[in-house]
């Protein structure tokens, strides 16, 4: 990388804090395009797809393209259950529980720690589950086979009822989803 093009991106990686602290997505989204485009590090690459999907997914409610980059980042680490899980939530929401089922299933079959099979089950649970969806009664049965954690623990708390619409465990599983 040239020394130009190393400052460029250097100058995007201040830009999209700055950005970012003042909720200015839209400048923040530029900015990790340019690393984006410049960086020749492929970490720096992911996780600048990754926090322009975290942005268009939790702040601009852009499921679709926060989609999109998530899979783009999926594509330099496919085994990378955070984004699966990430990808899984956004099919589910948007009522494609196969696909969510199926990222679910790969999420699981990568998994290493007790958090991210829980996280797995959990979100192959919910995307088999008929509406309206017996989220805490799936939980219970989630503690029984695999132990219970912090995650589930929020996820519990953020569902008030065990029958709840669609939109509310998305909501409710997107709150617990922390990696």
């Amino acid at each position: 990388m040239s020394t130009a093009t190393f400052r460029l991106v250097r100058i995007a990686r201040r830009g999209a804090d700055a950005a970012f602290a003042a909720a200015d997505w839209e400048t923040f989204l530029g900015h990790q395009n340019t690393i984006i485009e410049f960086s020749r590090d492929p970490d720096e690459v992911v996780a600048a797809y990754i926090a322009k999907g975290d942005v268009l997914d939790r702040r601009l409610g852009s499921w679709e393209r926060a989609s999109g980059h998530y899979r783009k980042a999926l594509g330099f680490v496919p085994r990378h259950v955070g984004l699966l899980l990430r990808v899984g939530r956004l099919e589910f929401a948007q009522g494609r529980a196969e696909t969510a089922e199926a990222l679910a299933d790969r999420a699981h079959r990568y998994a290493v720690t007790p958090q991210d099979r829980r996280y797995a089950t959990l979100l192959k649970r919910l995307a088999q589950a008929k509406a309206p969806i017996p989220a805490l009664t799936l939980t219970k049965g989630i503690v029984a086979s695999l132990g219970d954690g912090p995650e589930l623990k929020a996820f519990q708390e953020a569902c008030p009822d065990d029958e709840m619409p669609l939109a509310d465990v998305v909501e409710a599983f997107a709150v617990c989803l922390i990696d």
